[in-house]
């Protein structure tokens, strides 16, 4: 099958691999939009219901904060008063109802052991135990803070805002401020959605007056209004797959549903939120039919793709490649010497396949060329080996072949002319050396020479007469350097006990006048050891001033600290002041809120009120933090001056010890005055033993000199030849016996050594080139 027939079934393959997979792959982009859909819908309706339920629980904690600040509540708890408490309750209530869309507020009250007090809607009920199921009135009790959550009550479940109502921090009971759904419903229902309040049936003991035949599966309505066609859906729904996936659908509603939690974060029941399919569908149909307008379109895209490409492949791919083969037939058959002249390839085009072209027709060019180098090189090399058989070794292959391993070869040949050729003059230049008395180099073989070969038996032979000779003449010059350099170690001897008999006499002069210093400074320790004496007397006296100051400031600190507790119970006032204009100034913003438009100014009213109240607790606040500064710095001054005391008192202690110490020190210089005048008797006596020492050195030193003239008469002898190892032994004599002798005496001085350095093979083919150059061989 040719090139441009399996190219054309791989485009087409691929072609029907794009349109199947865009198929696919758009189809799962539409079922997944479906559920995109349906996921916004229910975090959008999920989140609308949280925020409106969390609005009613901040005005219901908001109220009942506001009615539990009114004095006469707590005051009719405090004296267990009922009339002064619905009275007062039911003043508010007609305020609400007048001022507020609050229309039927309910407020209970409950006494500090969790009985009802007063019941607004009921005031005939009250006295019942609530402990045993009104959960949050015992944490309202045990925290003393207030809270809101979602409880159930006789009716169902209901908002509640509790707060706790304290005076002089004793609990006196608690009052809540409940509040129904009813307003959150409608709200939905004017949006043309759906909401209904269902609470789980495993409480419906504690909800009395519920209707329990209005139910959907285990969950039993909790709200007066509500659609009635919704509900009749509703009731028809599978809940286990609406709690499972989160949402369900029917014909006519698209259903989800949001958890109702009490204070505890238990489950209560759920929010059943439900909104018109037809308007749901209508983005998913929109959706769905531009992903069909796209695969549409992506099907007519891959069809004219796939023409035009086959068709260019055959213009641009298929005639150039053809072209080419048939130049490369004709190009192997020169290579093949089946013919003498290669033919170029005849292609103009400017793309990939002419530059191929030009590079191909570059490379026969420089083929035809090697071979007739190669050609010319294997002729050089035949003439040049010729010669060096018949020893001639100053001819190298001189001409440049084209094929690298051809040229590696031209190099190794000249590397072994040169190498040859350098190894003979090696041995020449050594044997000249002997006869002129030089016995130092010495003929070496390389790691490449053959082992057991004539060149290895020649070189052995070679080095042992060297060594021989050497040795010979290296004996004699170390018998003469060894007495040199023992005559030299006796003049260092010598030189070196006359130079310490000379440094010892120094130092015993510069001690004896070290000793007459020190007697001065003796005597000068112990007129100033008086005068601190005096010095310690007069810094006890102020030592015990000082600790009388300390306690005055003591005292001060104290007055001190009592005037700022004084600070801090007034600032405690400020604060209570400020939090309750606050919370009075919340309430009125809720009421504002829900008044609408008419109710804006006092809205503004109550912004400026609580800025006010937030400005007085920020100043309280600055105010407490200064006082408790100033109370910590009180403290920090009284810890101050105690220790200033005990330091003052330590202080005294330690003057009476340095008075005493004091006594001691001019006592112990008397007594070093004494021990100095023994010292500069013994001095005298080491500088007359000394002066005994030098005498003696001098009469040694002339005996090493004549020893060490000696010595340099026959090392002299022995360096007047070159062989292996003088210079070594000539070193070590130069380091030692002529060094040595030099520092005192320029009578005895060692011969300096004659360095004879060995000369390597490259040196004696430059220097002999001229005298050779004709032949190497008949020279050796």
């Amino acid at each position: 099958m040719s090139i441009g027939k399996k190219i054309t079934l791989l485009i087409v393959g691929i072609s029907l691999v794009l349109l199947v997979v865009s198929f696919f792959v758009l189809n799962s982009f539409k079922s997944g939009i479906a559920q995109g859909v349906y996921e916004e819908t229910k975090t959008a309706m999920s989140l609308k219901v949280e925020d409106r339920v969390d609005a009613k629980l901040d005005a219901g904690i908001s109220n009942a904060v506001a009615i539990a600040n009114d004095a006469n509540i707590a005051k009719a708890l405090e004296n267990n008063d009922r009339n002064l408490a619905i009275k007062t309750v039911k003043s508010i209530s007609d305020k609400y109802k007048s001022e507020t869309s609050y229309k039927n507020a309910k407020v209970h009250i409950h006494d500090k052991d969790i009985k009802s007090f007063l019941r607004n809607w009921e005031p005939e009920k009250f006295g019942d135990d609530l402990a045993s199921f009104r959960h949050t009135i015992k944490k309202v009790k045990a925290t003393k803070k207030s809270l809101y959550a979602i409880e159930v009550g006789n009716a169902g479940l209901t908002i509640r805002g509790l707060t706790p109502i304290v005076k002089d921090d004793n609990y006196l009971g608690s009052l809540e401020f409940m509040l129904g759904f009813d307003s959150i419903v409608k709200q939905f229902s004017t949006e043309k959605e759906n909401l209904l309040i269902l609470m789980d049936d495993k409480l419906a003991h504690l909800a009395k007056l519920a209707d329990t035949s209005k139910k959907v599966s285990n969950y039993i309505l909790s709200q007066k209004g509500f659609d009635e066609k919704f509900f009749k859906a509703a009731q028809k729904i599978n809940t286990s797959e609406l709690l499972e996936k989160g949402f369900v659908l029917d014909n006519d509603y698209f259903y989800t549903y949001v958890t109702i939690k009490d204070f505890e974060g238990n489950s209560a029941g759920i929010y059943l939120l439900g909104k018109d399919r037809a308007s749901i569908e209508k983005a998913v149909i929109s959706a769905s039919n531009i992903i069909n307008t796209a695969l549409i379109m992506i099907i007519i895209l891959i069809v004219v793709l796939a023409v035009t490409i086959i068709v260019a492949i055959r213009k641009v791919v298929i005639t150039p490649l053809k072209n080419i083969n048939d130049s490369l037939s004709l190009f192997f058959s020169f290579l093949n010497r089946e013919t003498t002249k290669a033919e170029l390839i005849k292609l103009d085009s400017k793309d990939e396949f002419g530059q191929m072209a030009v590079i191909i027709n570059e490379n026969i060019t420089n083929i035809e060329k090697s071979i007739i180098a190669d050609k010319q090189m294997i002729g050089n090399t035949q003439a040049v080996m010729n010669r060096v058989r018949n020893g001639w070794y100053s001819e190298f292959i001189e001409a440049t072949p084209s094929s690298n391993e051809l040229d590696v070869l031209k190099q190794t040949l000249n590397e072994m002319i040169k190498s040859n050729r350098a190894r003979f003059l090696e041995i020449d230049e050594i044997l000249e050396a002997y006869a002129k008395h030089n016995y130092t180099p010495t003929a070496h073989l390389n790691p490449t020479d053959e082992k057991g070969g004539i060149l290895e038996r020649l070189i052995i032979g070679l080095n042992t007469m060297q060594t021989s000779i050497s040795e010979m003449l290296s004996n004699s010059l170390q018998n003469g350097i060894d007495l040199q350099g023992e005559a030299g170690s006796l003049k260092q001897a010598v030189e070196s006990l006359s130079t310490a008999s000379n440094q010892q006499a120094a130092s015993l002069e510069e001690t004896a006048a070290a000793m007459e210093e020190m007697t001065s400074n003796v005597q000068n320790n112990v007129a100033k050891s008086n005068e601190m004496a005096t010095m310690a007397n007069q810094t006890d006296s102020a030592a015990k001033d000082g600790a009388e100051l300390a306690k005055r400031t003591s005292t001060a600190m104290t007055e001190i600290q009592t005037a700022t507790n004084s600070i801090n119970d007034a600032v405690a006032i400020i604060e209570n002041i400020a939090f309750q204009t606050n919370i009075l100034s919340l309430n009125a913003a809720v009421e504002a809120a829900t008044a609408g438009d008419a109710g804006k100014g006092f809205a503004v009213v109550a912004q400026e009120v609580r800025n006010l109240a937030n400005r007085s607790a920020d100043a309280a606040k600055e105010i407490k933090t200064m006082a408790a500064l100033a109370a910590n710095k009180s403290n920090e001054g009284m810890n101050i001056a105690t220790e200033l005391t005990r330091g003052f008192e330590v202080i005294a202690d330690k003057i009476a010890q340095t008075a005493i110490m004091v006594q001691d020190v001019s006592n112990a210089n008397k007594e070093q005055m004494q021990g100095i005048g023994q010292i500069n008797t013994a001095v005298t006596q080491l500088d007359q033993m000394t002066q005994e020492n030098a005498k003696v050195a001098a009469q040694a030193d002339s005996i090493a000199n004549a020893t060490i003239q000696k010595a340099e008469a026959m090392v002299k002898d022995a360096l007047s030849k070159e062989f292996v190892g003088k210079s070594n032994i000539s070193a070590t004599q130069s380091s030692t016996t002529g060094i040595k002798a030099t520092r005192t005496s320029k009578l005895v001085q060692a011969a300096k050594p004659v360095v004879v350095k060995q000369k390597y093979a490259s040196n004696a083919i430059a220097k002999n080139s001229s005298k050779h150059e004709s032949d190497v061989w008949e020279s050796f």
